[in-house]
C-alpha cells in the first residue's frame, strides 16, 4: 500500500544559497487516521519560490553536486525528492532516508526530523517507534514547527503515538501562536472540538483563512453558521463556505447546502432550495459522506 504523506520538495539554486521549501500533500489512505495528519499538514512550507529539483539539468545538477559534496541541504533536497517521486518514478523511500541520514548528521534539522519520520512509520528501513519519536521530540525543542505541529496532529490521533487530546491541542496551540500557518487550522479545530476556548479556536481560524487555508475557511463558516465562539452570521459563513468550495473543498459544498437549506426553511425562496439542492449534489458526487 502507498504512504498516505507524499512529501513534496521544490529548491531554489541562487548563487551562493539553496533555499528549500517543503509542504505535505495527502495522496492516499492508508488509515483514515494517518490521512488526517496528512490533511493537516498540507500547505506547510518554510519558504518562498518554488524551482522543480530536477528541471533542465541546471538546479538539480547543483543540488547533485553539492550533496556529493556534502551539503546538508541539497542532501536533505534530495531525500525530499527521492521521499516524493515523480512523473514516470516511484517514491524511493530508502534511497531518502539514505539522504536524511547523511544531512542529519551535518546538522540538519529538518532531516533529522525527516528521518524520525521515516523511523516510525518503517518506511525505507527498518522500523523504530523509540529512536523515531526522539528525533521528532528533539526537533520540536530544538523550535522546529513542523516538528510541533506533527506532533500535536499525532497525539490526538493516537496512531503513531499514544493518544493524548489535551496535549497534543497544546502542542497545536504553541505552533499556531509561533506563526505555522497550517497550525492555525489544526489548533483551531482542535480547540472547538474540545470545547475550550471557542473565541480563540474562531481568531486561529480566521487567521488561517486570512492565509489562504481554504479549509480553515470551510471550519470558520461553520464556526460562524452555528454561533460556536463567535456571533451567528449566516451571511460570513456563506462567504466563507464559498470561499473554499472554490477551492475544491468538498465539505465545504455540503455545508455551503445545509446553510441554504436552513435559508429556504426560513424565507421560502426557491433560489436557497436550487442552491442547497445543487451543492448538496456535488458533495454526493466527489464523495462527501
Amino acid at each position: 500500500m502507498e504512504d498516505p504523506v507524499l512529501w513534496t520538495t521544490v529548491a531554489v539554486v541562487g548563487a551562493s544559497t539553496i533555499a528549500l521549501v517543503l509542504y505535505q500533500q495527502c495522496h492516499s489512505r492508508r488509515r483514515a487516521s494517518t490521512s488526517k495528519i496528512a490533511k493537516e499538514l498540507q500547505g506547510l512550507h518554510h519558504g518562498d519560490v518554488l524551482f522543480a529539483v530536477e528541471g533542465d539539468g541546471g538546479e538539480g545538477k547543483m543540488l547533485r553536486e553539492r550533496a556529493a559534496a556534502g551539503d546538508s541541504t541539497a542532501l536533505l533536497a534530495l531525500g525530499m525528492d527521492a521521499y516524493r517521486g515523480g512523473p514516470g518514478r516511484d517514491p524511493d523511500f530508502e534511497k531518502a532516508r539514505s539522504f536524511f541520514v547523511r544531512a542529519a548528521k551535518e546538522g540538519e534539522q529538518e532531516a533529522s526530523f525527516l528521518l524520525g519520520v521515516c523511523e516510525l512509520r518503517g518506511l525505507g528501513g527498518k522500523r523504530d517507534r523509540k529512536g523515531g519519536l526522539e528525533r521528532i521530540e528533539a526537533a520540536h525543542s530544538a523550535g522546529l514547527l513542523r516538528a510541533t505541529l506533527f506532533l500535536g496532529l499525532a497525539k490526538r490521533d493516537g496512531d503513531l503515538v499514544r493518544r493524548d487530546l489535551d496535549g497534543g491541542r497544546q502542542l497545536l496551540v504553541q505552533a499556531a501562536e509561533k506563526g505555522c500557518v497550517p497550525a492555525y487550522r489544526a489548533a483551531g479545530r482542535a480547540l472547538l472540538e474540545d470545547g475550550v476556548d471557542m473565541a480563540r479556536a474562531v481568531q486561529f481560524l480566521q487567521q488561517g483563512a486570512d492565509a489562504g487555508d481554504a479549509i480553515a475557511s470551510d471550519v470558520l463558516g461553520v464556526a460562524l453558521f452555528r454561533g460556536l465562539g463567535v456571533a451567528a452570521d449566516a451571511k460570513k459563513a456563506e462567504q466563507c463556505f464559498l470561499r473554499a468550495a472554490a477551492q475544491d473543498v468538498v465539505a465545504a459544498h455540503y455545508h455551503l447546502a445545509i446553510l441554504k437549506d436552513a435559508e429556504y426553511e426560513a424565507t421560502q425562496r426557491v433560489e436557497a432550495l436550487r442552491t442547497a439542492f445543487e451543492n448538496y449534489a456535488i458533495a454526493a458526487e466527489k464523495g462527501h459522506p
